[in-house]
């Protein structure tokens, strides 16, 4: 974090380079969707991404599970939300444009203060927070 705290741009980039990286994984999966499915997309999906994660935890010297009995259980509810979030996604690139699709992806931030009230009753409504005090200014 010392770099992000130093180069008041990097986060800019970190977001250029994730959109980067999200489109050529849009990409990707509307290619592959021609020739498997979309389970089978999901399950290498996770086969790697399981890879990747465990060895960054190993040398980072994090634990692979929590401690606290109710973190872990939010931690699996969030896991079943996003497989159930990212199965409809990949499986709507099969039946619609991908501009179509990122444009309804993107809706999220819509929804999220609705299900925060629903869910946790967090009075968000009609306005929202800012996630930290300590964010750069834009760049302009």
């Amino acid at each position: 974090m010392q770099f992000e705290r130093t180069h008041a741009y990097t986060a800019y980039l970190y977001a250029g380079f994730g959109n980067l990286a999200l489109a050529m994984m849009q990409l990707c999966v509307k290619l592959l969707s021609k020739k498997i499915s979309t389970a089978h997309i999901l399950y290498l999906r996770s086969f790697f991404l399981i890879m990747l994660n465990s060895t960054v935890l190993i040398l980072t010297g994090h634990e692979f599970y929590a401690k606290a009995r109710g973190a872990f259980k939010l931690l699996v509810i969030r896991i079943l939300l996003s497989a159930m979030g990212i199965y409809f996604y990949f499986s709507a690139v099969n039946c619609i444009s991908l501009s179509v699709i990122n444009a309804l992806w993107m809706t999220s931030p819509v929804w999220t203060p609705f299900a925060e009230w629903l869910i946790i009753g967090v009075q968000s409504l009609g306005y929202f927070r800012p996630v930290s005090t300590s964010q750069p200014s834009l760049p302009y």
